[in-house]
């Protein structure tokens, strides 16, 4: 089987709905790659997934664009944002194996490509308009949408 590709058209108001269906399709040792430019919603979309594990939409979820990675042990989860680590810097600090038991959520994960095998759904946003996003996810095969 090859992997699927899903394409939708998401308005700023329906990431939650999103992030509800990838919820539903991740687990534990699922690696999720999130790519798209600066600032397009990469980090929205994996505060509403965190929050949803959680089942409380207003528990803080905090950026990790300059300590690199926040875990939140209680779900499960390591959210890893690449974004400052330049070419040749290297992530030796983060230990591959303790994160095998997590779902990773990974932005930017172009910038530490040795570091995690590779993702099960690779999430790809771009810009349609200022208030609608284009989002294709590329799910393994071993994974369902239902």
């Amino acid at each position: 089987m090859r992997d699927k590709d899903i394409i939708k058209l998401y308005e700023e108001h329906e990431i939650p709905q999103l992030a509800d269906e990838l919820v539903s399709l991740v687990r534990v040792g699922n690696i999720v790659h999130l790519q798209g430019e600066i600032g397009i919603g990469k980090t929205v979309l994996v505060r509403r997934i965190v929050q949803a594990l959680y089942n409380d939409s207003s528990f803080l979820v905090k950026s990790p664009t300059f300590s690199i990675v926040e875990e939140y042990p209680e779900i499960g989860v390591a959210h890893f944002d690449f974004y400052r680590l330049e070419e040749g810097d290297q992530v030796e600090f983060l230990d591959p194996e303790r994160y095998s038991k997590m779902l990773c959520l990974v932005e930017w994960p172009e910038k530490a490509p040795e570091f995690l095998k590779k993702p099960d759904i690779v999430v790809t946003i771009q810009y349609v308009d200022t208030h609608t996003r284009k989002i294709s996810l590329i799910l393994k095969d071993s994974l369902s949408t239902g």
